[in-house]
């Protein structure tokens, strides 16, 4: 999504991602160097320490690959230097286990950005009424924000103004998608790409990628 999101504003970012994402039609792409680079990290093996991000993004950390981390302890420890060597920014969902890795990086007054569906979170979806499915499955596409509630860190507008709000509608249902869009919205909001914009790019994923080209794109190959 953060991947899209930038494309669709025309910022022409790079990306290297676990899969081929909807509306951008493959998993890796050479952007306009000047732009940032959009990276699917992996905390296998360790991998992510290599990298230094200036906005870092930790979705929901729950304790997985028990042969590289034999407790949750440590799989916790190493989240959290993953996030103390982040330049900039973090970016992390607030909804759960966020304690359990955070504490280092917020004692060292690292920037932090929270997102997620509850109070207290920096962004906080408000999930609008929605008609279930014809099969009676729960639908949720439709949400507003509520945010962000800590301020210094975003890019304000030409004329000084905080990021507006805006109606956001998915084309994907799904409580982790409406997760998943605050988190791109975010990363939106810190690089300066105005919310009707970052609303239309979600609106249209999956299934829109011409809407997400550019011509710079086509003319990069």
């Amino acid at each position: 999504m953060i991947a899209s999101v930038l494309q669709y504003a025309g910022l022409h970012p790079g990306f290297l991602i676990g899969s081929d994402a909807p509306g951008l039609g493959t998993n890796a792409r050479w952007g306009n160097p000047h732009a940032p680079l959009v990276i699917e990290a992996d905390e296998y093996e360790r991998a992510f320490l290599a990298l230094r991000s200036n906005i870092a993004v930790v979705t929901n950390v729950e304790w997985d690959h028990p042969d590289i981390f034999p407790t949750e302890a440590s799989y916790y420890e190493t989240f959290s230097a993953y996030a103390m060597e982040c330049e900039g920014v973090i970016v992390a969902c607030g909804d759960g286990g966020i304690d359990h890795w955070s504490t280092t990086a917020r004692i060292n007054a690292m920037p932090f950005v929270t997102y997620g569906l509850t109070v207290g979170n920096d962004y906080q979806a408000i999930l609008e009424p929605q008609a279930p499915a014809s099969n009676g499955t729960e639908v949720q596409t439709r949400f507003r924000i509520v945010g962000p509630k800590n301020e210094a860190v975003f890019v304000q507008d030409s004329k000084g103004q905080l990021p507006a709000s805006v109606p956001f509608e998915l084309a994907v249902p799904g409580l982790h998608n409406v997760q998943n869009a605050l988190a791109a919205i975010a990363v939106a909001d810190l690089l300066g790409v105005p919310r009707h914009t970052s609303a239309e790019a979600l609106a249209l994923l999956p299934g829109h990628g011409a809407s997400l080209s550019s011509d710079w794109e086509r003319q990069a190959g």
